[in-house]
């Protein structure tokens, strides 16, 4: 069987430590890149360059093509899709910079997609496991802090149990999405036969772990106007692939998803933005407002509820998460009622006031970016994921 070809694509933002440990992993694939593509928005992107060029020169095994890439804008969209304009290979790898693979991890997605002569799927994601592969060096003081496990401890394989998960406490992303097309496509997960292969078929994916054909990923780019962490992003993008084939994952490819603490945002100031972002993809791209606005204010209502609820079982008595919610009501509206015409301008701005942005509008990135592009990063206090 020939594989495709694969670019692995990796915005990053203030992770060097991470990002070292995600591309030494990359260049350890059983089935190798073509080229690593990283696009940095950091504050020292020539420091962390030199890093990772002294990785690559230290490599005894096949060595891929690098090209790293300075991004004038902190936002994650944005960092995506200069990636996305800049590979080569057949099937992109739009992992995070806290995604740490398995060696086998490339090979296992890669074979799925020779398998799907007919083009059947256009996007498949890897599995997130709690192991580290085995030659991941990092330690844990470098996560993130995600509250007790008063709600992500205890069994959830029971119907009952599953359904609170899924629906009380939210922690299905695909329950906050609206699916704004018309007439509206999000597919139930469920088990699909593809050639040989039998796969779980899922409505939307991760952006730690997602993989996409690469001419699928240019007509339907990542949404240019969100800025920083960009929350939900993934959502919005997965969904549009969808329209394009379905979207899979591949239980064989395992990866070990960080979740680095450093280069975020406070915890309030993400679901504020996640919310706002979720309208903003309403507001923009419905065919049919009239329809997808109360649904939006349904899910927001119960979204109110789950943040509470998950603010108080994790003993977080600030309620950072239910107070970032709330925020995000007014802000909401004014989304809903501005027109089309002048939206993204605008829309960073909103966004900007959230994230306590100076009221320029960063400069934009350049229609196409050289391997070794060296634009200093715009000086905002953004975050990546």
């Amino acid at each position: 069987m020939t594989l495709p070809t694969w670019s692995h694509c990796i915005p990053t933002l203030n992770r060097i430590d991470i990002l070292e440990q995600a591309v030494r992993l990359s260049l350890l694939q059983t089935c190798p890149s073509q080229e690593i593509i990283i696009v940095d928005a950091s504050d020292n992107v020539d420091r962390h360059r030199a890093r990772i060029e002294a990785i690559f020169a230290a490599h005894e095994g096949p060595r891929p093509a690098l090209h790293y890439i300075a991004s004038p804008l902190r936002s994650l969209t944005h960092q995506r899709n200069i990636a996305i304009r800049r590979a080569v290979g057949d099937v992109l790898f739009l992992f995070d910079d806290d995604t740490l693979m398995f060696s086998d991890c490339a090979e296992a997605i890669l074979k799925i997609y020779a398998g799907d002569t007919g083009h059947k799927i256009a996007a498949a994601s890897a599995v997130n496991t709690p192991d580290l592969p085995g030659a991941a060096r990092v330690a844990d003081d470098d996560r993130k802090v995600t509250g007790s496990a008063a709600i992500r401890s205890g069994p959830r394989d029971h119907p009952a149990l599953r359904w609170i998960w899924d629906h009380v406490f939210m922690m299905n992303a695909a329950s906050h999405f609206i699916a704004y097309d018309t007439p509206r496509r999000l597919e139930k997960p469920g088990t699909v036969t593809v050639g040989a292969l039998r796969l779980l078929r899922l409505p939307l994916l991760p952006g730690y772990a997602m993989t996409v054909r690469a001419e699928i990923a240019r007509r339907e780019p990542f949404d240019s106007a969100l800025l920083s962490y960009c929350p939900a992003e993934d959502l919005d993008a997965t969904y549009r692939f969808s329209r394009h084939g379905m979207n899979v994952l591949c239980e064989t490819a395992r990866v070990h998803h960080f979740e680095a603490a450093s280069g975020r945002i406070e915890r309030r100031k993400a679901i504020t933005l996640g919310l706002m972002n979720l309208a903003s993809f309403v507001a923009r791209k419905s065919a049919r407002p009239v329809r997808d606005i109360p649904a939006y204010y349904l899910r927001y209502g119960r979204r109110l509820v789950a943040e509470l609820l998950k603010d108080g079982l994790s003993r977080r008595f600030t309620f950072p998460q239910f107070l970032g919610a709330l925020s995000a009501f007014w802000p909401t509206v004014a989304i809903f009622r501005h027109g089309r015409t002048g939206f993204d301008d605008w829309y960073q701005a909103q966004q900007m006031r959230v994230l306590d942005w100076p009221s320029v509008r960063p400069a934009p990135v350049l229609p196409s970016a050289g391997p070794t592009a060296s634009t200093s990063p715009h000086n905002h206090k953004g975050s990546g994921k």
